[in-house]
């Protein structure tokens, strides 16, 4: 007999795939980000405010992980505790 969490962990994985084929085809970043946005908007977005945010496609997709470790570095300098125990800023 199949129990629940087989069931779930079946259409999970379903999901992930299917995500993963649309992710993979032509138009594929304009779903991601669609479904990102619908994701981080904790009451939904109206079919006006989606349209507006997926306009530019330039920025659909977040940036590289090197390019935001550039940018986080630049913003946030690093702290340490030197052998006098005081704190330095690299």
């Amino acid at each position: 007999m199949i129990n629940s969490n087989e069931i779930l962990l079946f259409f999970a994985s379903l999901l992930e795939e299917l995500l993963r084929r649309f992710e993979c085809e032509a138009g594929g970043s304009l779903v991601v980000a669609t479904l990102c946005l619908l994701e981080a908007s904790a009451a939904g977005l109206t079919e006006t405010e989606l349209r507006q945010l997926l306009a530019d496609e330039e920025s659909l997709m977040p940036p590289a992980p090197f390019d935001e470790k550039g940018m986080r570095e630049q913003a946030f300098p690093e702290v340490v505790l030197n052998s006098s125990n005081q704190l330095t800023v690299i």
